[in-house]
């Protein structure tokens, strides 16, 4: 075969395998992502949580901006109860802090978690409450607080189950810089309380009043998705 002809060839079979190659590492590729978004149970930046445990069995969706806790279980002498945390990324606040002595205040920026969804199951037996009971005292305690505003006060179903929801905003009693003229500092809160199976259930989310519009669309997805499982 003349020269020419051999370098062709080669060239030819060099090119062919590094074809092959690449298919064989886009696929790879692609086989990776598949893995990594099931192990994460995401959908449209959405992630399921399953919780089963000797006190309540439920799932549902979150959105994958939120950091999990739990779910987790008090369960002794007084109380017994499962929960689930969705934490959104922490923020800095300057906070004024004194010393030991209690005097000689400085401000230092302070670490915190700016908004919050809970769901929590509670055993009937050892929480007697009902569902209107602990809204009523919800709303008798916080309405004491001297900014306290109560936005919607309504019926909703959670995993076809009929329940009350509340919306308000609250005083937020943090030592943070004032000075004359500031506005109050408030905290968003959202609860819905609703009884089931010998379970009380509630669940609430809380924010700082700039992540109110997105945490209140967040904790409806939750409420949507919500079920409770046999």
């Amino acid at each position: 075969m003349p020269e020419k002809d051999r370098v062709f060839l080669a060239g030819r079979v060099s090119t062919g395998r590094i074809s092959i190659l690449y298919r064989l590492c886009t696929l790879l590729l692609l086989l990776c992502m598949l893995v990594i978004t099931g192990c994460h149970g995401s959908t449209d930046g959405y992630r399921n949580v399953t919780v089963r445990n000797n006190i309540g069995n439920f799932s549902f969706e979150y959105r994958s901006f939120y950091e999990i806790e739990g779910p987790d279980i008090e369960d002794d002498a007084y109380f017994r109860f499962t929960y689930v945390q969705l934490l959104a990324p922490k923020r800095n606040m300057p906070m004024v802090i004194p010393d030991d002595s209690g005097k000689n205040p400085e401000t230092y920026p302070v670490e915190y978690v700016p908004a919050s969804i809970e769901v929590m199951a509670s055993d009937a037996s050892k929480h007697p409450a009902s569902a209107e009971t602990r809204l009523e005292d919800a709303l008798s305690s916080w309405s004491k607080w001297p900014h306290f505003e109560l936005l919607e006060r309504t019926a909703v179903t959670v995993s076809g189950i009929q329940g009350e929801l509340i919306a308000y905003y609250i005083d937020w009693l943090l030592p943070v810089p004032k000075q004359e003229g500031d506005e109050p500092l408030l905290r968003y809160k959202v609860e819905v309380y609703f009884d089931y199976a010998e379970l009380k259930w509630d669940m609430k989310a809380e924010s700082d009043m700039d992540m109110a519009e997105m945490v209140r669309a967040d904790f409806d997805h939750v409420l949507q998705t919500f079920k409770i499982l046999d």
